[in-house]
């Protein structure tokens, strides 16, 4: 594990300093993410206008913890996205934050980083050239332009369009799902792709690789690694 990505909820801002500095001092490269739980797959572009307003305003503090890689907001987007919507949507926000930021954002596909498809039509409409399209792959995993479950061919999709890409989520219960997870992960890592587990800690159910989880124990002093740990590990 080179890399973590670190969600920040919009009022946990001096924690995220914390969690970042201490990445940064353990040698791991970095993703800062603008999660905000109550609006996960919301269409709203004053939402997404927000998280890049939020980025301008808190960029300097959080960079002086350490160097990241802005993922500009945690699944912004339903399936009911267009291309067209979803290239508007983000042509604005990036806009707003190359005010104060010029390294590579990141930015989740739509529907819940699932409709590939809808991406891959929207990636030449979206004028920034360093933007990295960012898929989460989990059992039930649906890609509704392409009127099927995520399946590895996706992946292929994606990197057609010729842009950076990653698997910024992925994670899976044994026998859960549709999705074949880890088919999906192997054919994205075959691709070039840098793929990321979920999560470390801080999941609200099942998908924490150390125990006790934030919502159990959030100040144990030390951890285990769980059941599903190598569930992740396996796929890594």
């Amino acid at each position: 594990i080179s890399t973590v990505r670190i969600e920040i909820e919009p009022d946990k801002v001096s924690q995220a300093w914390n969690w970042i500095n201490q990445a940064s001092k353990n040698g791991y490269q970095i993703i800062a993410t603008y999660h905000k739980c109550s609006v996960l797959g919301t269409d709203s572009t004053s939402e997404l206008q927000a998280a890049a307003n939020w980025w301008v305003t808190n960029y300097a503090y959080l960079s002086s913890a350490g160097s990241f890689t802005i993922n500009l907001m945690n699944e912004w987007g339903s399936h009911h996205q267009t291309a067209d919507t979803f290239a508007e949507a983000y042509n604005s926000a990036i806009a707003t934050v190359r005010k104060v930021y010029s390294g590579s954002i990141i930015i989740d596909i739509p529907g819940w980083g699932q409709e590939t498809q809808t991406a891959a039509v929207a990636s030449p409409k979206i004028h920034d050239q360093y933007v990295i399209l960012s898929a989460h792959v989990y059992p039930h995993g649906w890609n509704e332009a392409a009127n099927h479950n995520l399946n590895a061919d996706d992946m292929n999709v994606l990197s057609n369009t010729g842009r950076p890409c990653i698997v910024g989520e992925f994670g899976y219960l044994n026998g859960e799902g549709p999705v074949d997870v880890r088919a999906v992960v192997q054919r994205a890592k075959s691709l070039g792709f840098k793929v990321l587990g979920w999560a470390w800690n801080g999941d609200g159910d099942s998908y924490n690789m150390v125990q006790p989880t934030w919502s159990s124990n959030p100040k144990a002093s030390s951890y285990s690694e769980s059941s599903y740990f190598q569930n992740i590990i396996a796929v890594l």
